[in-house]
């Protein structure tokens, strides 16, 4: 009997870790690989990435680090002019001079927008005649 109860609390779990994957990567419809492009390309040469993470709420949080204070504020211009992304706001941005070469880390967040509706499928034509 303790083996079935093991064996069920282990497949609970593995369905809601299923459960909360697939909600992660459909991001309410938009595709990751389109939201990890967009950033890739938005980011300044010399900066970086740690963190990357959502919500529930389509809300992503950017967490890096950049050679310049520059180099942050341009990802903030191309994140405010994106039509994938709304409302950027720093969360923090404050110089690291515990490095040989001194950093800026920063944290970005950024509402990631709902793709719009996709049409409805169209119903076939008749041709008018009878088969």
């Amino acid at each position: 009997m303790k083996h079935y109860a093991e064996v069920a609390e282990e497949y609970t779990t593995a369905a809601r870790r299923v459960r909360e994957a697939q909600e992660i990567v459909q991001m309410r419809g938009l595709p990751w690989s389109d939201i990890l492009q967009q950033v890739a390309e938005f980011m300044p040469r010399g900066s970086w990435l740690i963190n990357l993470s959502t919500d529930a709420t389509n809300m992503l949080s950017l967490e890096g680090g950049a050679r310049s204070a520059d180099s942050v504020a341009t990802l903030m211009d191309s994140l405010r002019l994106s039509p994938l992304f709304a409302m950027p706001h720093m969360k923090y941005i404050k110089k690291d001079t515990s490095r040989v070469v001194p950093v800026v880390k920063f944290q970005i967040k950024v509402l990631v927008r709902q793709p719009p509706p996709a049409p409805p499928a169209a119903e076939p034509v008749s041709s008018g005649g009878t088969p």
